[in-house]
């Protein structure tokens, strides 16, 4: 059997991934699966560790670590011209993208490994003009993203629930909350393949999947699996309005609010005045205006 190429994040979930990762490591070795480790040390190491390792023949490259670790893999991976399939083993705070897949301990992330069908999983690519202090050393003015990216008052929520993060997923309300009193509409101009829709705007919402912020369901009807993205806008609205509309995204009932629309789409550009930070899959990188697109089954992933 191939070895498997473990990558993985310690600092994830403030640190409660470190022993989840203990236990992966004997339940591979009690069944007998070759395994080698990669362990993110700092911000920025996958991307100096990581690519030489993809050159080599590995069973599957399995991420075990949050949202924001898959997103630094799966950008390197492709980056790189990576080959093998990945897994994905949810050790961080919201793991939105794993809730794609059914599981609910650990052991059955750990099956997919050895039993796991290979799925084509569809990447959205975004690109976005670089500006003083919304890029990486690490990233050009590109990335790719397999969750959500989010815009306008959602990046502002997610920049300041980093703040909150010792608070774990409820860290993500009380962004909502301190954000909220500063609330802005922003000027958008949004080109969805053929259709300009121009608007006040409070946030655009780019979606691949269903999921974020670990169960806020905020595109019921987007697949990773439909080459589409779903694509939500949320005109401009009061604080209360907003504010009672909120405790909806669990649910996926914010949809029917009036304010707010769904677009399906496999191209856009989105512009915004003032320009607007960026959060793919939960990491703050770049700003308005971008251009994304979705690449169907461009990621093979054991499922």
């Amino acid at each position: 059997m191939k070895p498997i190429l473990l990558v993985s994040n310690p600092a994830s979930a403030k640190g409660r991934s470190k022993p989840m990762l203990a236990q992966a490591l004997a339940w591979l070795k009690k069944n007998g699966v070759p395994t080698e480790q990669l362990i993110s040390q700092q911000a920025g190491h996958l991307f100096e560790a990581l690519p030489p390792l993809l050159k080599e023949d590995w069973r599957a490259i399995a991420v075990l670590g949050g949202d924001g670790t898959l997103f630094e893999v799966v950008n390197i991976y492709l980056e790189s011209g990576g080959r093998p399939p990945l897994a994905v083993i949810p050790g961080g705070t919201g793991n939105s993208f794993a809730k794609e897949f059914s599981g609910q301990k650990l052991e059955d992330y750990l099956l997919r490994l050895t039993t796991g069908a290979l799925q084509p999983i569809d990447v959205a690519h975004c690109r976005f003009d670089r500006q003083d202090g919304v890029g990486r050393a690490w990233h050009s003015n590109a990335f790719y993203f397999i969750n959500v990216l989010g815009t306008g008052f959602t990046a502002e929520v997610n920049r300041r629930s980093f703040d909150f993060k010792r608070f774990g997923m409820f860290g993500y309300v009380l962004g909502v909350f301190a954000t909220l009193a500063k609330l802005r509409p922003y000027q958008m101009r949004l080109m969805i393949d053929e259709q300009v829709i121009e608007r006040p705007n409070t946030f655009v919402t780019v979606c691949n999947s269903r999921i974020t912020g670990g169960n806020m369901l905020i595109a019921p009807d987007a697949s990773i699996r439909d080459g589409r993205l779903d694509v939500l806008v949320v005109n401009a609205i009061s604080r209360w309005e907003l504010l009672k509309t909120f405790p909806k995204v669990f649910s996926g009932r914010h949809t029917s609010h009036p304010e707010v629309e769904m677009f399906r789409a496999k191209h856009l550009r989105l512009e915004t005045d003032p320009p607007s930070l960026l959060t793919p899959d939960g990491e703050t990188l770049g700003a308005t205006p971008i251009e994304v697109e979705i690449l169907p089954g461009k990621l093979q992933f054991l499922t």
